[in-house]
């Protein structure tokens, strides 16, 4: 049997002002799964009452696989912020009631957002059978696999928009970003 455990969450949180918007994104997530490497002889499946060694049937647990004490686990979380200052004017809105508010109208905004993520996988080993890998590169001297990636990154960007019907130059709006991104990766 291989068993499979995963826990994951979030948080998210945000923020809308007349001036100033923000908005935040956690995630995390850890997956771990036993394998197996799959049957050990197929005659379980092709011939299973061959198999059963005299009784009616055989547990389904109780088949040998070509691997034991293995495990591949998934991590990985992010954090994702993002927010904007308007820069603006107040204009006076007449209501039904002949009641003035006081409304605020963003002309000009700036953006700034930030990702980083941080992702690894390990595939780990305790009893790897005797020529099971066709090529064996590193020699440990025991019979184990440790084999991990990491993978970590950063990215910002950054932004400024024009909004609709304020500038002569871009009458329908205009946004324009600029972005970098960091990534370093571990074998």
């Amino acid at each position: 049997s291989q068993s499979t455990a995963h826990f994951n969450g979030s948080a998210f949180g945000s923020y809308t002002g007349d001036h100033y918007l923000a908005h935040f994104v956690y995630s995390s997530n850890n997956l771990k799964m036993a394998e197996n490497g799959g049957i050990a002889d197929d005659r379980y499946i092709t011939d299973p009452q061959g198999m059963a060694e005299g009784k009616k049937e055989y547990e389904s647990a109780n088949i040998p696989t070509l691997l034991a004490n293995t495990w591949n686990k998934n991590k990985d979380f992010s954090i994702f912020y993002t927010h904007r200052y308007n820069v603006g004017f107040h204009r006076d809105v007449v209501e039904e009631k002949k009641d003035t508010l006081s409304v605020f109208v963003p002309v000009t905004s700036f953006i700034h957002t930030v990702k980083f993520e941080k992702a690894s996988h390990n595939f780990l080993s305790n009893a790897d059978p005797e020529d099971y890998y066709k090529d064996t590169y590193i020699d440990w001297g025991e019979a184990i696999s440790n084999d991990s990636a990491l993978y970590s990154g950063m990215r910002n960007t950054f932004g400024i928009a024009l909004a609709e019907g304020f500038n002569k130059y871009a009458k329908a709006g205009l946004t324009a970003f600029i972005s970098h991104k960091i990534s370093q990766y571990e074998l």
